[in-house]
């Protein structure tokens, strides 16, 4: 798996370190993991109802038709985001993302029509989950 980071400014983090994702045990489809690369996140033309943010994005996660996978972290002001919600995505929220890959992997092919995806984002003190599907 690829692991591409950018260096942030002191004023800003991710949602937990490239330390804490290297000792995931992710699935094999999950290519590659992206901190910083995007920069912000932005939802797809394709998404028909995206859903109301009350706050930033911290991540997402995406299984594309061919099977292949990511995940994204997107920097974050530091006041914004504490470093108690950073040991809350690494202790429950991350598993739960290796969790929603592996349900994704276990589909049939032809279950995946478009593109999947799993975003997080930090509102009022709680990590909230959000899934789109992109036709």
């Amino acid at each position: 798996m690829k692991f591409d980071s950018l260096h942030l400014p002191d004023t800003q983090r991710f949602a937990c370190s490239e330390a804490v994702l290297r000792r995931i045990d992710w699935p094999p489809s999950v290519e590659w993991v992206s901190m910083g690369q995007i920069r912000t996140f932005g939802f797809d033309r394709r998404a028909s109802k995206p859903p109301a943010l009350a706050g930033p994005i911290v991540a997402s996660a995406a299984v594309n038709r061919d099977g292949s996978s990511h995940l994204c972290l997107y920097p974050v002001r530091c006041d914004t985001y504490p470093e108690s919600a950073a040991k809350e995505f690494a202790a429950a929220v991350l598993p739960r993302i290796v969790a929603w890959f592996d349900k994704q992997k276990a589909r049939s092919a032809t279950a995946v029509r478009g593109v999947e995806e799993l975003v997080i984002e930090w509102a009022n003190g709680h990590h909230r989950e959000h899934t789109l599907r992109l036709l």
